[in-house]
């Protein structure tokens, strides 16, 4: 990856874009010629930071070689602190600005409202907007002051030492989510760790299947080989797997591809049916809301009848007149106690009456949801028997290209080309329901059905 050369700043009461760590995204990455083995790399980790990093410093920057792996080209520390300086200064005379603006414009707002001079309220107005705009530039140099405290270098090597750690799955489903920070992990391993990332990823999935043995562990393990199998194309290229390696694996990624079509034809068909049935029992569910919103309509209406007419009684006694020998303050807390009393009942028996109205329509979606669940569980089940019978294909063909990968001598002599010829089962679309119909008449028909 190609620098960019920074270049210094000058401005400083005016322009800030050289001195912004944004503009400072200069990081120049490069792998060394001469790479270390996959299993020196893993050694190093264990190493102190010092040990893991050496640093030259060239002028304005510095050339940072880290694990013996990647050079990265950073500025130098000198750069970099007068950077800090600069917004430690600006983050202090804006909060000064800040505080001034702000207790003038405070001033003059309230000099302004008790002398009855609208200028002077103008002006603090504007006192305290200049104050929230230092507030602004304020928060800006405290950010801009942390982002120049970070350090790159340090980062990239924990990034390197949390690669090696987690594994080559870890490390593909940041890179290709975008979620790799500071820097993309393919770019700053070496190709030595990158293919034994992937070697020891190999070994540890066909073990894996290997040793799989109830229904959910293998199904599990199906949706992986579907995805993340190291046969598959995106994870040999991002594990950089020499051209080579890929070629003589080409009747391995025939096999793969087929189980790859066989298993993706089942779940397509699966996940349409789980759709369809979804989508089907949205109409009965909405039939019941809408039953119940009208049901609910009078008893509400008669709830906001009721608290406007305690309302009114509640006001017309407050303005009445205490009986004889009652104060007027000990009069109105005993209104209020009162009425509180009487609200209250009124609410308690709208929610009684609400759950009296929306039992039985309640009842009815608990029916609803009940069978939606038996419906989908038979689906999944089928699902599982459609898929089960591919494992021990898939645990075959992993086991012979492991083989094939580490130089061994194969033979697929026994392993069909297309599992779809060997399981009956997937020439077969599952079985269509009726689809559930939703008379217009009542939800309690469609319940019948």
């Amino acid at each position: 990856m190609s620098g960019l050369d920074f270049v210094m700043g000058n401005d400083i009461a005016g322009g800030t874009t050289d001195y912004e760590y944004a503009e400072a995204h200069v990081l120049e990455i490069i792998r060394e010629d001469k790479e270390p083995s996959f299993e020196e790399s893993q050694g190093i980790q264990n190493k102190s930071l010092a040990e893991r990093v050496s640093k030259i410093d060239q002028g304005i920057y510095t050339y940072s070689t880290i694990d013996k792996v990647v050079n990265v080209k950073t500025l130098s520390n000198t750069i970099i602190k007068q950077k800090i300086n600069f917004w430690e200064e600006r983050g202090v005379s804006s909060r000064n600005y800040a505080l001034i603006g702000g207790l003038a414009g405070l001033a003059l707002v309230f000099f302004g409202a008790t002398s009855s001079y609208p200028l002077a309220i103008l002006f603090g107005v504007g006192g305290l907007c200049y104050s929230g705009y230092q507030l602004i530039k304020m928060n800006k140099a405290l950010t801009e002051t942390d982002s120049w405290k970070h350090d790159p270098v340090k980062a990239i090597a924990d990034q390197r030492k949390e690669a090696l750690k987690w594994g080559l799955i870890f490390i593909y489903k940041k890179d290709s989510s975008g979620t790799s920070r500071p820097q993309e992990y393919q770019k700053i391993l070496s190709r030595n760790e990158l293919q034994g990332l992937y070697s020891q990823y190999f070994h540890q999935f066909k073990d894996r299947l290997v040793t799989a043995h109830d229904d959910k562990g293998k199904l599990t393990l199906l949706s992986e080989v579907a995805r993340y199998s190291p046969l598959a194309s995106h994870i040999y290229r991002y594990a950089l797997v020499p051209q080579h390696q890929i070629d003589q694996m080409e009747e391995i990624r025939v096999r793969y591809n087929n189980f790859l079509r066989a298993y993706n034809s089942v779940d397509s068909r699966i996940k349409e049916e789980i759709k369809r049935i979804e989508d089907s029992f949205k109409v009965p569910v909405e039939m019941i809301q809408k039953e119940k919103e009208e049901l609910l309509k009078p008893i509400n209406e008669r709830y906001a009848t009721q608290k406007e007419r305690l309302l009114d009684l509640k006001t017309a006694k407050l303005e009445g007149h205490p009986p004889t020998g009652v104060e007027i303050p000990d009069y109105h807390r005993q209104v209020e106690k009162e009425f509180s009393e009487r609200y209250k009942a009124a609410a308690t028996a709208y929610e009684n009456e609400k759950q009296e109205a929306l039992k039985r329509p309640n009842e009815k979606l608990q029916e609803i949801e009940t069978k939606k669940k038996e419906v989908l569980a038979r689906i999944r089940s089928d699902r599982s028997s459609q898929l089960l019978p591919l494992f021990p294909y898939a645990a075959t063909l992993h086991q012979e290209a492991y083989k094939l990968f580490k130089g061994g001598a194969i033979n697929l002599a026994h392993l069909h080309k297309d599992p779809a010829t060997v399981f009956s089962s997937y020439h077969h679309q599952y079985p269509h329901m009726s689809q559930p119909s939703a008379p217009s008449s009542s939800s309690e028909q469609w319940l019948q059905h």
